[in-house]
């Protein structure tokens, strides 16, 4: 989704969801993207890689392919799995989309579980509805991650920054291998709030300040523009993309 802003809200009878997706500060274009829908309780969001239209192209296409899959009930590990070979098919056929890629996390909700699959480095976190600490629950494909469980010394802001955007797979990647889609399922109780972000949120904030922002907040939209601000006031070094869902389920 181009544009400096994009806003957007669903709600059935047992979730309620908000997204919003911002170029940010510092980007002159959005090559983020995300897709939601209530009714059948899925949730997506993706990051392109390869500058512009290129970056643009993959996650639109990521996007578009997983949520449709999604919708049709195809398996999660499938659904990226297929947007996968769509990138790499539109790459080989046109040089200006030549190495574009695509990060992605999905969700699919259920009344009281919800499965998570992702590739990449954006993100999942969980809420939970007594508000008591906020997890990440997907682990970043990248290398600073790979090291650090490797049991290598890279806890340290220098190699953070130096290792901390190489991704070790995503869609339309050479390394790309199916057994590198991740998949989680997780309780989802009344009143529990999930949040999918690319890394323009979680490299601007920690997980104490989106836990704070949307723990003071009365409503998920007003979390969702408060996340958004204080990630532009941050630096917006990165276009944010933003999706929270709210259980509302009465089992």
């Amino acid at each position: 989704m181009s544009g400096e802003l994009v806003h957007w809200h669903s709600q059935s009878s047992g979730v309620s969801i908000v997204g919003a997706t911002h170029q940010g500060l510092c980007r002159d274009n959005n090559e983020d993207n995300f897709a939601a829908a209530a009714d059948q309780g899925i949730v997506l969001v993706a990051d392109g890689i390869g500058g512009h239209s290129a970056g643009e192209m993959a996650a639109a296409i990521a996007t578009h392919e997983t949520f449709t899959a999604l919708r049709q009930q195809v398996d999660g590990n499938q659904a990226i799995a297929n947007a996968h070979q769509h990138i790499c098919y539109h790459a080989q056929h046109d040089v200006r989309l030549k190495n574009m890629g695509a990060t992605v996390v999905c969700a699919t909700l259920r009344p009281a579980e919800f499965t998570i699959h992702w590739l990449g480095d954006s993100r999942a976190y969980l809420l939970p509805k007594d508000n008591t600490q906020l997890i990440q629950l997907t682990t970043d494909h990248t290398l600073w991650e790979q090291l650090r469980q490797q049991g290598q010394d890279v806890d340290n802001s220098s190699a953070k920054r130096q290792y901390g955007h190489i991704l070790t797979s995503a869609l339309g990647a050479s390394q790309f291998q199916p057994n590198h889609i991740e998949q989680m399922n997780h309780p989802w109780q009344s009143g529990d709030i999930l949040i999918l972000c690319s890394d323009g949120l979680s490299d601007m904030l920690s997980g104490n300040q989106i836990s704070n922002l949307i723990v003071t907040a009365k409503t998920t939209a007003i979390a969702l523009e408060r996340l958004l601000q204080a990630s532009l006031a941050a630096g917006g070094h990165d276009n944010i993309t933003i999706v929270v869902a709210q259980n509302h389920s009465d089992h």
